[in-house]
């Protein structure tokens, strides 16, 4: 959830690269591509939700989790609090 900063987004990104996770990046595209960019990596193939507020972000991580669409949640680049709130 808002991966939007070098170590969260290249966390989940090596996760991926491991085989580990298929990472389903939830939060603002245009700071996870600019993030992706300062990286020098590329989100193409990845699947993003465009939820540029971190608390609707969580809460739509929330949801794809509780529908089981997705496993597991990867707190980014938002307060502790706005990630648990939702759950």
């Amino acid at each position: 959830v808002c991966p939007e900063d070098e170590a969260s987004l290249a966390g989940a990104l090596l996760g991926m690269k491991h085989e580990l996770i298929r990472p389903v990046l939830i939060g603002s595209i245009e700071k996870m591509r600019s993030v992706a960019k300062t990286l020098n990596v590329s989100l193409d193939g990845l699947e993003l939700i465009d939820v540029p507020a971190p608390l609707a972000a969580a809460e739509r991580a929330v949801t794809l989790a509780n529908q089981g669409v997705v496993q597991a949640l990867m707190k980014g680049k938002l307060h502790t609090d706005e990630l648990l709130k939702p759950a």
